[in-house]
């Protein structure tokens, strides 16, 4: 005889429950600080690894290209950059540097810059009509950006500047961008209201589904600039005019890996549920 098979609907009250457990453990905390110091410029925003060098935009005036020591953040020499007046973004391919521009005293741009001296190479259409941060993950450049009052990424072949990639963030206003060598880091600044303002936030993606793997509290006012480096993440804050250099603690990142997972699990099996169409048997 066959074994009797009998259906039992699960009560989502059991699952709701697991979840805001979840999504509890999920909630943003704050990367510890390796060390911090003085920004270059008091508008300093995107940033990249050169080498042994860290290459901070500055926006005040006069527009200028720093280059620091990442250890420090001593100046150790200084160039001219194009006119911006929006939040930017810098990225190293390994052979040239990559920069945008967002909307601000001047229009939007897209270009790339000689890492000897900062000059332009080229320039490029926009690939977002408000591009805000880039990074270079080894065979992508990655660009963020808002468009219409949408968020976006998007990934483009830096040859062909084809787009390959892209997903809508919950976000409102992105910044820079970092890549980890598996993952997206990302800056961002959600509005709070009058009574809070803007609330910054710095997100790890995933970029293949761009789903928010993890959040954390900036360690200052906001996150504008991001690069990372051997297992730190450089954050560049306009209000305090400081860098901050954060360590990302690899059981940290497996564990958000594990519960981010989960919590995605539940939420599709939540959406079966609230259809009725999911049962479990016995």
């Amino acid at each position: 005889m066959e074994p009797r098979t009998t259906h039992r609907r699960v009560r989502w009250t059991h699952i709701l429950g697991i979840m805001l457990l979840l999504d509890g453990m999920s909630a943003a905390a704050t990367l510890p600080i390796e060390r911090q110091f003085p920004a270059p410029d008091e508008m300093s925003d995107g940033m990249a690894i050169v080498g042994s060098d860290l290459w901070v935009w500055g926006v005040d005036l006069p527009h200028t290209f720093y280059v620091l020591d990442p250890e420090g953040g001593a100046v150790k020499a200084s160039y001219p950059s194009p006119p911006t007046g929006g939040t930017t973004g810098l990225a190293y391919d390994g052979v040239s540097l990559w920069g945008v521009s967002a909307y601000g005293a001047y229009l939007p741009f897209m270009a790339k810059f000689s890492p000897i001296d900062g000059s332009v190479i080229s320039y490029y259409d926009v690939p977002i009509r408000s591009p805000q941060g880039i990074t270079y993950d080894g065979q992508y450049l990655w660009v963020c950006g808002t468009e219409d009052g949408d968020s976006r990424v998007i990934s483009l072949d830096p040859i062909t500047m084809q787009a390959q990639s892209a997903f809508h963030l919950p976000v409102e206003s992105p910044t820079d961008l970092a890549w980890d060598g598996v993952n997206l880091w990302m800056g961002a600044s959600d509005w709070l209201g009058p009574d809070i303002g803007w609330r910054g936030s710095i997100l790890q993606l995933d970029p293949v589904t761009g789903a928010i793997l993890a959040t954390f509290d900036t360690p200052g006012a906001a996150a504008v600039g991001l690069t990372w480096s051997n297992g730190l993440l450089y954050v560049s804050d306009p209000v305090l005019d400081t860098i901050f250099v954060l360590r990302v603690p690899e059981p940290a990142s497996v564990l958000y890996f594990i519960v981010s997972g989960i919590v995605a699990t539940l939420l599709r099996f939540r959406d079966r549920f609230a259809q009725g169409s999911f049962v479990l048997q016995e």
